[in-house]
């Protein structure tokens, strides 16, 4: 089987001389536990997965992501292969190296692609993930994964994970970060602008800018200026208790309070705050709200689930005006982009 990218045909092929971890070479799910009424090619690739070959391994894991949310029954599945370290390479034609790869760090991507489409992890599951990222064989998936669900839990950890002595662990680890958007990765983040792996170092830039909505390049010393300068004052407008205050008012307050808490919480940039911002998009609540709650979102454009909730807003709102911010809203995101 061969996939295309970037206009080069792509082999994964097995590393003979890599790696091989027989005891969790497959799912530790048993393909038993496969229900019997899911999508046939959910199935067909969820038997492959607990093939003795990982190459096989690596593909099921691959084509499952791309299933989307029919997929769903095969997150289990995938999360239990997270510590498959059966050394493969993505080889491209007539290049004798390619890109290293695992089954497990394949499962990883594939459960982040299963949760950038909205598919459901069981709280089991995603305390499974946060486990495994503990676990040098498991990290780099777990980590993959962890960023996409935007886990607040795994912060700790991730940090910890970049200063992992393998630079594929960093790399993953500052991405991560960034998709999950905490404050509380800045000061690490910064930290690993020095990494002499430039990589790791562009990893960590796009992660302080989409958390900070500041950019200074791969710069450590004005990075270390800013934050000497502006930290103090930037993480206190974003103290303990202050997010949970305003969902409190978004939540619970007249609609003009609503108004104030949705703005608020757009200025926080705490991607916690856009389930939030989502429920109070319903027609039950104020159009005020609503519109409030759609400009708060352009602060999250990188959420998936904010992009999809605009865009039926901007289709589906029974009020006018509220539909013209929504796609006020989309324009503003889509002129940001570079």
């Amino acid at each position: 089987m061969r996939v295309s990218s970037l206009a080069l045909d792509l082999t994964l092929v097995l590393l003979c001389c890599g790696p091989v971890t027989v005891a969790t070479a497959q799912p530790s799910l048993p393909k038993g536990n496969i229900p019997a009424d899911i999508h046939p090619g959910v199935r067909e690739q969820l038997e492959r997965l607990h093939s003795p070959n990982p190459v096989d391994r690596g593909y099921a894991a691959q084509a499952i992501g791309k299933l989307g949310a029919a997929a769903s029954p095969a997150v289990p599945f995938l999360a239990s292969m997270l510590d498959d370290t059966s050394a493969l390479e993505w080889r491209a034609q007539f290049f004798t190296q390619g890109a290293l790869t695992s089954p497990g760090e394949l499962a990883g991507e594939a459960l982040a692609a299963l949760a950038r489409e909205g598919s459901s992890f069981p709280p089991g599951v995603v305390e499974h993930i946060l486990s495994a990222l503990k676990d040098a064989r498991s990290a780099v998936g777990a980590a993959i994964a962890l960023g996409a669900l935007k886990e607040s839990r795994a912060i700790d950890p991730l940090i910890v994970l970049l200063s992992a002595p393998e630079p594929k662990s960093r790399r993953v680890a500052a991405r991560a970060l960034g998709e999950i958007g905490d404050r509380r990765a800045v000061a690490a983040l910064i930290e690993a602008l020095k990494d002499r792996d430039h990589q790791i170092a562009a990893s960590a830039h796009g992660a302080l800018r989409a958390i900070t909505g500041q950019d200074f390049g791969v710069h450590f010393a004005d990075w270390e200026v800013w934050w000497s300068a502006e930290g103090p004052a930037w993480l206190s407008a974003r103290g303990p208790g202050e997010f949970d205050r305003h969902v409190k008012d978004l939540t619970q307050g007249n609609w003009v309070t609503k108004v104030e808490a949705a703005a608020a919480l757009g200025r926080l940039r705490d991607v916690r705050a856009v389930q939030p911002l989502l429920a109070v998009l319903d027609p039950a609540h104020h159009p005020e709200v609503r519109k409030a709650a759609a400009l708060a979102l352009i602060s999250y454009a990188r959420d998936k689930r904010a992009m999809r909730a605009l865009r039926d807003l901007a289709a589906g709102d029974p009020n006018d005006d509220v539909r013209r911010t929504a796609l006020e809203a989309l324009e503003k995101i889509e002129a940001t982009k570079p």
